[in-house]
């Protein structure tokens, strides 16, 4: 079976974090799962809805997403984005602008900003880092990345 392309750029986005930070990378997780005391600190990335646009008369799609990673710590601070939150956010934008072609399969990959929850609990902490990632598909098939590199299947 393929894989689609958005999911593929997650998978390589998550590969990217798992290397660069000392936290959990969760993937494939549905919304409102709670992150558990075993699984802090933890980043969750989610498969965003994508954007498309034609991008020319040869059959090539500008595919666009704002990948979200879900950064979830220990705070005590009361903040809604907390300093080790901040800390993290940095390290994971430094390990993505090393190579923001993910390997020649993005055209781009630009941080597009940060959040924060303003309804943290306790002493748990959880904000955002949103990135924009854009790459090429053929119109009639959402698999294959059209890479700076070559084809991503």
């Amino acid at each position: 079976m393929p894989t689609p392309a958005v999911v593929q750029i997650r998978n390589a986005l998550a590969a990217v974090a798992d290397a660069a930070l000392a936290h959990n990378v969760l993937i494939d997780r549905r919304r409102g799962d709670a992150v558990e005391d075993s699984e802090m600190p933890a980043v969750v990335i989610a498969i965003p809805d994508a954007e498309f646009e034609i991008f020319d008369m040869t059959g090539t799609l500008i595919c666009a997403a704002d990948f979200v990673f879900e950064i979830y710590e220990r705070e005590a601070s009361g903040v809604s984005i907390g300093v080790q939150q901040q800390l993290t956010m940095a390290a994971l934008n430094a390990a993505l602008m090393a190579d923001y072609t993910l390997g020649g399969r993005l055209q781009n990959l630009v941080p597009a900003g940060t959040t924060g929850d303003s309804e943290n609990v306790g002493d748990i902490g959880a904000a955002a880092l949103t990135m924009r990632a854009t790459w090429q598909c053929p119109t009639a098939d959402l698999n294959t990345i059209i890479g700076q590199s070559g084809l991503f299947t």
